[in-house]
């Protein structure tokens, strides 16, 4: 008898001890997750303001910070309910895309509408929207394109020629260049500038850069500068086809700009497009002068087209 209940004690202290080893663990357990839980509040809930956020408040995932921000954005009546799974789809997939929406909600005059479009547009797009987040489409396709344009234009006058106003408003000749020699014109020549995939339009005067629309503008600008008689000399050049047209393409491509230069000529108000060859290639047609690293310009070229290209960001 004694055996047996010297067998029970025993028994019941061991089933005692693995209690207490299932609840001691079970406390480590809920200690861990409970400190797992503190690890991963979100800043965004903590401090609960837009205006207050900062990049440091993204402290979790892509994907759950964005989530945050739109509940915060609902919760201050920003966006509404339904609205932010729109939101949520547009910028989750985006490098950054937690920062990029952050930077727009902590403006007040940030339209998410056309904040998010701008987002799917080009990487210049992008950080043109990130660094003026006030923007509109239509202001931000202008700064893209007066990058581009400006960056052109001093291309060309660091190679020596000499840039005369060839635009009327937004409308006209984006780069028209001469060269002189003992104050008379020998040298005429007309660009183009596009960004990224644009091409050459359509207009009532013919398709831009042919013959019948340069001709068009060139007159505008004589009835604007009636005392410039370069014009005049200019109108001549074209009329006797003794110019040069060319058609400047710039494209970003994460860090790297994408410069192409080509010939573009008139062929019965058609125009057509080709390679710059022989005698005629310019600088940026050389190799290796089209893709240039923002972040590493490799020769002094790339370094003067980089400070140009930052000079104009910022602006």
């Amino acid at each position: 008898m004694k055996m047996i209940f010297f067998i029970f004690l025993l028994t019941c202290s061991i089933f005692a001890n693995a209690i207490n080893i299932i609840e001691d663990s079970a406390k480590i357990v809920k200690g861990g997750k409970e400190l797992s839980e503190i690890n991963h509040i979100s800043k965004i809930s903590q401090v609960g303001k837009l205006n207050k956020l900062t990049y440091k408040s993204l402290n979790l995932s892509k994907i759950e910070n964005i989530q945050n921000l739109m509940t915060l954005a609902v919760k201050e009546k920003r966006i509404g309910f339904v609205k932010q799974f729109q939101y949520i789809e547009a910028f989750k997939n985006l490098k950054d895309g937690d920062k990029l929406l952050l930077k727009c909600l902590k403006n007040s005059n940030c339209n998410l509408d056309n904040y998010s479009e701008l987002m799917t547009k080009s990487p210049l797009h992008v950080q043109i929207a990130n660094k003026y987040p006030y923007m509109n489409l239509t202001q931000i396709n202008h700064k893209v394109g007066s990058i581009n344009e400006n960056i052109m234009k001093k291309y060309f006058r660091s190679t020596g020629w000499i840039q005369i106003e060839g635009e009327i408003g937004r409308n006209g000749i984006d780069g028209l260049f001469i060269k002189k020699k003992n104050g008379m014109i020998y040298d005429v020549m007309v660009v183009e500038s596009k960004y990224n995939k644009s091409g050459l339009q359509h207009t009532n005067n013919g398709q831009q850069m042919s013959k019948d629309w340069i001709l068009k503008k060139i007159h505008n600008l004589q009835i604007k500068y009636p005392n410039n008689q370069d014009y005049k000399t200019i109108e001549n050049y074209i009329y006797n086809d003794a110019y040069r047209a060319l058609l400047w393409n710039l494209k970003t491509n994460n860090n790297t700009l994408v410069l192409s230069l080509k010939k573009v000529h008139d062929r019965i108000s058609k125009v057509l497009i080709s390679e710059i060859v022989g005698s005629e290639k310019m600088k940026i047609n050389f190799n290796g002068n089209q893709n240039i690293n923002i972040k590493n310009p490799k020769n002094n070229f790339h370094k003067q087209i980089v400070s140009w290209y930052n000079n104009e960001i910022n602006l």
